[in-house]
């Protein structure tokens, strides 16, 4: 956080805490910032906006009197308060879950831990596909698939052994993502923000197996992850059943130093 002093002679003289990073801002603000996201109006007039709906935001936080009621000259705010919002325009780094439970109905839906900590390779190759898709053709069905593969009841896996039937299954998501559908798009937008910010990070922790391949790059192709996971198979990891019910980062671990002696021995 970075405080803004905000002072009026013989008015007012406060100290105002602002967020000046991603995992600093509170759902709410992560929703007005989807909602200026998804807005036809100009980038301009898109920036002055936000500022002051968390501006107000955080006024109402910190238990402050509206702007309006402090006497405060916006246009002011907005001139002096923009370049405090820049970061959110400069790259996307939100890895804290903005939503750890949802509720939809009398359903309680249980998301991923902060970072893509829990997450496996099974739900990071299905919402990949679906990620890729949006970007193409933004149609909020694919966010709504994203959550409606990430958010379940409690304990309840995406894709496990059914004993019974003797054969590996995916979690039936697809009444769900009918439900999801009916979020109101700010919620399904922040959720896309929140796996782009997290997604974002994995060449970060893992720079042998995303250099020279990573980034942008890997995700112009949507079978990708699947690739990934065909290529990793084996005696180390496994076959491709266990790798999808592996974690994400774990098996990113493995391929990592997989990659790093390949690099060494060249």
């Amino acid at each position: 956080m970075i405080d803004i002093e905000l002072f009026g002679a013989s008015k007012y003289n406060c100290v105002l805490p602002f967020p000046n990073n991603w995992n600093e801002l509170s759902t709410v603000e992560l929703e007005l910032i989807s909602k200026s996201f998804v807005s036809d109006a100009v980038e301009n007039e898109i920036k002055a906006a936000l500022f002051l709906s968390l501006f107000t935001e955080r006024l109402k936080i910190n238990n402050y009197q509206t702007a309006l009621a402090l006497n405060i000259d916006t246009e002011d705010a907005v001139l002096y308060g923009l370049p405090l919002i820049d970061f959110i325009f400069d790259s996307n780094k939100l890895t804290n879950q903005p939503y750890p439970t949802i509720s939809i109905g009398n359903a309680l839906l249980f998301g991923p831990d902060n970072d893509f900590d829990n997450i496996t390779c099974a739900e990071f190759e299905d919402c990949e596909v679906e990620n890729h898709q949006f970007k193409q053709k933004p149609d909020i069905k694919h966010l709504a698939i994203i959550a409606a593969i990430l958010w379940r009841p409690k304990k309840l896996a995406y894709y496990y052994f059914d004993a019974k039937k003797h054969q590996y299954q995916n979690y039936d998501k697809a009444a769900m993502v009918a439900a999801f559908k009916k979020l109101p798009i700010e919620q399904l937008y922040t959720i896309y923000i929140w796996y782009n910010g997290c997604r974002e990070q994995l060449p970060l922790y893992f720079e042998s197996l995303f250099a020279g391949g990573g980034g942008d790059n890997q995700a112009a192709d949507i079978m990708m992850f699947t690739k990934c996971i065909h290529s990793g198979a084996g005696v180390k990891n496994g076959s491709r059943e266990n790798i999808r019910t592996m974690l994400l980062k774990e098996f990113f671990f493995d391929m990592n130093l997989e990659a790093e002696k390949v690099k060494n021995i060249k």
